[in-house]
């Protein structure tokens, strides 16, 4: 699987928008940017990155996502000590599902 499955055009991270990589479904995220690749999943029709906030100056307090081809959820879950954004897109045919999870400690 790749982007033209999806279509996702950009995911947003608090003020910064993030393309992918270019036939891929990783973000594109430069060289300075707190992100870190921690996980992935795949199966059949969907796969999963995880990513780490670890900026020690910017806290994490937005994460959005946009595609032109498939339905977008975003969720934020939150404890004492840490906030985790999933970003996901799916589409229906075929039936496919990409699932961003942005984690970060408070």
């Amino acid at each position: 699987m790749n982007n033209a499955l999806f279509g996702i055009e950009q995911i947003t991270i608090n003020k910064t928008s993030y393309p992918l990589m270019e036939n891929s479904l990783f973000i594109d995220k430069g060289k300075n940017s707190p992100l870190v690749l921690v996980g992935n999943s795949y199966s059949s029709n969907s796969v999963g990155l995880d990513y780490a906030w670890m900026s020690q100056t910017e806290k994490l307090t937005f994460a959005g996502i946009t595609s032109k081809k498939g339905q977008v959820s975003v969720s934020q879950t939150k404890t004492s000590t840490t906030v985790t954004y999933i970003l996901t897109v799916s589409t229906t045919s075929p039936k496919a599902k990409m699932t961003y999870t942005i984690s970060a400690h408070l």
